[in-house]
Order: C-alpha cells, then structure tokens, then sequence
C-alpha cells in the first residue's frame, strides 16, 4: 500500500510540475462573439508547455475583490506544449481544439447585451473569494463598469488584483460582438507585429478593435513576434565552456550562431545551430586562456540578422569583466551585465564632466555571468562618467547620460 501511495504521489508531482505559472500580458483575446452563437479568440504570448492549465469564466466581480457566482467556467489544458504567438478559437458547440473540457459548459453564455470574460488561473471553487486566484486578462463590452449598486449578470467592478492595463473595456452598448482590426475598423486580415508587450498593449487598446451588434467574422491573423533570448549564460565546466540559452517566438529564425572573442570587440563563429527548438546547450571545448566573449547572431529567412548581448567566462585566472553598462541616457536606473572569476566586491565611481566624484557604489557581484543594477535618480541631470573597479584594477570607464 506504501508503494502504491508513494507512486501516486510522485505522479501527483510529475503532472503538477508541467503547468506553467502565467502573468499578465502573457494571454490576451483577439475576438469576442455573444451573439447567435458563443465565439472567442486569444493568444499566447509565452511558451507554454503541455498541461499548462488557463482557465475562462463569464463570472464578473461583485466588488472590487470579491468574485460573481451563477454563471461558468470553462477550463483550457494545452494538450501540448505551444509556442508563443499561438492562437486557439473557441466556439460553443464546436468539437475542436481539444484543449478545452467543453464546448458546451454549464452556466457559461456570453450576455449579448454586455457581459465580460476574466482568465486567471487557480481553483474554479476560490472564484467568490479570489483565494490563490491570478487573474491573467478580463474584457468588459456591452455595458459600463460598475462603481456603485449591485452587480447582475452582464455587469462586473474593475478587480483591484488587475490592473486597468490588464483589462480592456468595450463599454458601447452595441460593443457585444467585435475583434482586434488594428485601427478600429472592420477588416478581414491583421497583422501582430512587434515584441510581446508591444503587442499586447496594442490587443488591450479599445480604439483598436472594431465593434457591432451583430456576430462578426474574426479575421486571419499572421502573427510575426520576434525572436526573444529568454536567458543566456556561459559557465566553466570540466569539459569546457559551457553555453546555454533559452529562446521564444522562434517563428522566422532560419539558424543561430554562437561567436566567440577574445577581445570583446571582434567575433568568429563558433557554432551554428539550426532553429526550432526553445532550449540550446553546447560546450567549447577549446577555450581561450583568459577572458572568452561569447555572443549569439539570429538569422531570419530574409537573411537578416541581430546580435544578441555579450557574455564571458574568464578562464585560467581571476578577475571580472564588463560586458555592457546600459543604457546610456538613463533617468535613474543603470544596468551593468558583469562576468567574474569569483565572487568579488565592485566599486562604481560616478564622477561629473569636470571630474568630481558625484558617487560610489559598492556592490557585490556573483561567480559567473550577472546583471547588476544601480540607482542613480538621485544624480542631478547631466553626463558622468562610470568608473568601474576591482580592487585597485579598473576594469573599464563608461560615459551615462542622466535626464
């Protein structure tokens, strides 16, 4: 019996394991239909592995933190892992994609006079108190927001846990059926160009979808998000230098080049990595003796390209080095991406164009490759100069524009 539980629970854990926690501006809708028949459209914009659980519901909320009960809920579980960039429809009494419980869930219908949909992720059963709930993304269409009185089935309050950028508001009472057209009129195509964010903010912009009071006709969508290096780190090992990154929105990248540098300045290839895949490892096996520079160069299929940021390990020695100090007009908020040998004690001196030490910034760096950031809003507007030091070995002295 011992044996048996202990399997289930490690199952238990194997199954948790493999859904991802999401935040707001990783899903947004891109359609909503409430008349004839139920219809709704959304995005990822985060990779998201198999058993990713998201759920929807046409409960709105009874006050500011307190969730609407009556009505459904439906409940999404990729039934595969899914790029960034994906798009699935729902329609009610559909059979496809099979990522959702139903197609046809109890209490769930769109009011086709003004109603909302809140995606979040948790237990369906902590909905009335918000308990361990992430709200994800809401739209309220067809009727205003509440501020005072009661709510019903079509109204809702703002939710205090989202932020208004997280919740687009379609108040128009003919607004009970409409898609994201870019500029707010009816269109058959749409394009999502741009990062994440930048598309996102525009999927959340009410002048940019289009609205009616009868069903509309989503349009075609071509998603063209470009390639995010999630992370990318070098560390030394027993059989070289060991690289890895992680990438998302993979969709027009033809390969990847990992350069190498023994200056910082001027590269050669290392590697080239054909594309599709989310995580990349590999080992130079013949390092440099002392500081090796690595950065990554995406091609798309049109032969274009960009480079990545710069990293290194420092081999055979100690030490730090300074990849990147950004950016370089700044209103307060200084990032330095370092690499050291060892832990070590680094001294930032900000001094003034006539020389005056202005501060001194003391902070301690980690083994390896990491991102260091300095407050400097409390500098008067002007140019300084960054002085960057280990121990009595200056490692580099950079210029900063403070606004």
């Amino acid at each position: 019996m011992k044996k048996i539980y202990t399997l289930l629970m490690l199952l238990a854990i194997k199954l948790v394991s493999f859904s991802q926690t999401l935040a707001p501006g990783d899903i947004a809708l891109l359609g909503i239909n409430a008349s004839t028949t139920d219809k709704f459209s959304f995005i990822i914009l985060k990779n998201i592995p198999a058993g990713t659980v998201i759920q929807f519901t046409d409960n709105g909320f009874s006050s500011a933190t307190a969730g609407r009960t009556g009505e459904g809920f439906l409940t999404f579980t990729a039934a595969a892992a899914y790029t960034s960039g994906t798009i699935f429809t729902w329609t009610n009494g559909a059979t496809t994609p099979t990522d959702f419980n139903s197609f046809n869930p109890s209490n769930f219908a769109f009011n086709a006079s003004g109603d909302q949909l809140f995606i979040f992720q948790g237990a369906t059963t902590d909905w009335a108190t918000q308990t361990n709930i992430t709200l994800l993304y809401g739209i309220n269409y067809g009727a205003a927001i509440l501020t005072t009185g009661a709510a019903a089935a079509g109204t809702t309050y703002a939710p205090t846990a989202l932020a208004s950028a997280n919740l687009l508001n379609l108040p128009t009472s003919t607004a009970n059926n409409g898609y994201y057209s870019g500029d707010g009129n009816s269109t058959s195509t749409i394009s999502l160009n741009g990062t994440s964010a930048e598309v996102y903010t525009n999927l959340l912009t009410a002048s940019k979808w289009f609205t009616q009071s009868s069903a509309t006709t989503f349009p075609a969508v071509a998603v063209l998000l470009p390639l995010n290096i999630v992370s990318f780190d070098a560390t030394k090992s027993t059989l070289g230098n060991m690289i890895s990154f992680t990438t998302a929105n993979e969709l027009n990248v033809q390969y990847i080049i990992v350069e190498r540098s023994s200056d910082g300045r001027n590269f050669s290839e290392l590697q080239k990595l054909s594309a599709g895949r989310t995580n990349y490892q590999l080992v130079d096996a013949s390092p440099i003796n002392g500081t090796n520079y690595y950065r990554l160069k995406i091609v798309d299929k049109d032969g274009s390209f960009k480079l990545s940021k710069t990293i290194a390990v420092i081999n055979n020695g100690k030490g730090a080095v300074v990849t990147g100090i950004y950016p370089t007009v700044s209103t307060g908020n200084i990032k330095v991406d370092l690499s050291t040998a060892n832990a070590e004690q680094i001294r930032f001196v900000f001094t003034d164009v006539l020389g005056r030490t202005s501060a001194i910034k003391t902070v301690a760096s980690v083994n390896g490759n990491s991102t260091i950031s300095l407050d400097a809003s409390n500098l008067a507007a002007g140019m300084y100069f960054i002085k960057v030091l280990q121990g009595n070995n200056q490692l580099g002295n950079y210029k900063i524009i403070k606004q």
